[in-house]
């Protein structure tokens, strides 16, 4: 076998130059059968082309074929989807079973032939504006905060214009499918008649598809706000809503490859609703109008938003337990310690949780997620501190929250009782001024070895003093007050009237 630049040389000496065979092979140095094979050019350079095996796909092969795919489709009845048998893993049991001894790719065009044939024809839909929005949710990958996640990506799609909206959540709880709901109908400006659902089971309590015995509370409560129908579609028929099966692909591809990193779930979502607007000037195929232009139509038969904003939380129960700590979805929340024992009503919103009692709220929390997290605040425990302040070098909520430096100044401070409760006096200072003030004082009254609250206390003041003298001075207005200057002249002639006298 030769390359092409010596297939080249030899058709050119020979067509060109007129050399014989014997004179070609001497100048590039090749045996005269290489040089006869190219000379005329019937031969083209390159890989000899593989000798295909004889087949080998016997009846008992296509038979073993046939019913692997017959257990998939059993599988897939029974609702699992995603596994099924690729034609590599069908290729590997034929070996096991038959040792069978045929090529991969002749199983690959058999299943191919096989599949094909079973394959369901579906009918194609066509919306009215403001008829439905289909609903799913999807999972994708993200980097939060550095830590990689997997996020559950609320999708839904209006079925006449095609405008997406996509959010991302870290589960798929009941506050985070009320919450998708609201935010897509406010991001469409309105609420379609109909919206229609696979058998998600933060919709469906009992039955399926059509035969839905019981839909879940927070559907129930969405229907009753924005007055539309949920509709299910069929087990299995991924056709009836082809629109939004197709937007969990859509997003997956177009919004999150690369995998995007962001400090916040908000950042990400932020990024989702960009490009789910950007969508507005892409023009679908077979459509002469873009999708923004589309939506412009559909707008106009949208049912309006109600006048209040619906509250996208679930609410739980929870006593305050002896560590002011309440237990919601397995993780836990500091509560002011004057309500222990207190039976108190936690909201869970998407990313964050609110406590509230007798109508009133009590305080609030960036929601965790995972499991046995523990979010404190300090406040929380400063009265039951003072009470106990021999538990302050070892109190959980100070060492989760309090900066590592702060709490070794409490070595600095008096031995014994009367040094914990200077701490704890610090540790207000700390709740309200903040750690960078508190801090900075720290190490001011450390300079002058002044080791003790008061010490602390007055080079926070100082240093707040200095700030506010800094502050920059206001400019009248122009219209402001006029100030009149004295003459102070008049004060030396009243003292020479004194000296007269």
């Amino acid at each position: 076998m030769i390359e092409v630049d010596q297939y080249q040389r030899i058709r050119y000496l020979h067509s060109v130059e007129g050399l014989s065979q014997r004179e070609i092979a001497k100048r590039l140095d090749l045996s005269r059968n290489t040089v006869a094979k190219y000379a005329q050019g019937a031969v083209l350079p390159g890989a000899v082309p593989r000798q295909r095996k004889k087949s080998v796909m016997t009846d008992e092969a296509i038979k073993y074929i046939k019913d692997y795919l017959a257990e998939d489709e059993y599988a897939r009845k029974n609702g699992a989807n995603k596994q099924q048998h690729t034609a590599k893993r069908i290729y590997e049991r034929l070996q096991e079973a038959l040792g069978f001894s045929g090529s991969y790719e002749s199983v690959v065009k058999i299943v191919n032939q096989l599949r094909v044939s079973t394959n369901e024809a579906f009918v194609p839909l066509s919306w009215d504006s403001g008829d439905a929005l289909q609903v799913d949710w999807g999972q994708a990958k993200a980097i939060i905060a550095g830590k990689r996640v997997t996020g559950h990506i609320f999708c839904a799609r209006l079925c006449h214009c095609a405008l997406p909206f996509v959010v991302m959540y870290p589960a798929e709880k009941s506050e985070f499918f009320i919450d998708g709901h609201r935010q897509a109908f406010e991001f469409f400006k309105g609420v379609t008649r109909r919206v229609i659902y696979d058998n998600l089971r933060t919709a469906v309590k009992e039955g399926w598809g059509r035969y839905v015995k019981q839909k879940q509370p927070a559907l129930k409560l969405l229907e009753a706000h924005y007055a539309f129908t949920g509709e299910f579609c069929s087990p299995r028929a991924g056709n009836e809503k082809g629109l939004v099966e197709g937007l969990v692909g859509w997003a997956r591809r177009n919004i999150l490859v690369p995998i995007p990193r962001a400090e916040s779930w908000d950042a990400i979502n932020a990024l989702l609703r960009e490009r789910c607007i950007k969508y507005t000037q892409h023009r679908i195929e077979g459509r002469t109008n873009t999708v923004g232009e589309e939506y412009a139509d559909e707008i106009k038969h949208l049912l309006h938003l109600p006048e209040k904003e619906l509250e996208t939380c679930r609410t739980k129960r929870c006593r305050v337990k002896e560590d002011c700590l309440i237990r919601l979805d397995n993780n836990y929340y500091s509560v002011p310690s004057e309500f222990v024992k207190y039976w108190v009503t936690a909201k869970a919103f998407p990313f964050h949780i609110e406590i509230w009692l007798n109508g009133q709220k009590v305080t609030e929390h960036t929601r965790a997620f995972g499991a046995s997290q523990v979010r404190y605040k300090l406040e929380h425990y400063l009265d039951l501190l003072e009470d106990k302040p021999r538990s302050v070098r070892q109190a959980r909520p100070v060492r989760a929250e309090v900066h590592a430096r702060i709490q070794a100044f409490r070595d600095y401070l008096a031995p014994g009782a009367e040094g914990d409760l200077q701490f704890v006096q610090i540790l207000r200072l700390l709740v309200e001024y903040g750690a960078a003030p508190v801090l900075a004082a720290i190490e001011s009254s450390c300079r002058c070895g002044a080791h003790h609250y008061e010490a602390v206390r007055f080079a926070l003041m100082q240093s707040m003093q200095m700030e506010y003298e800094a502050a920059p001075s206001i400019d009248l207005d122009e219209l402001g007050p006029a100030i009149i200057s004295t003459d102070l002249c008049v004060y030396d002639g009243l003292l020479k009237v004194g000296e007269v006298q």
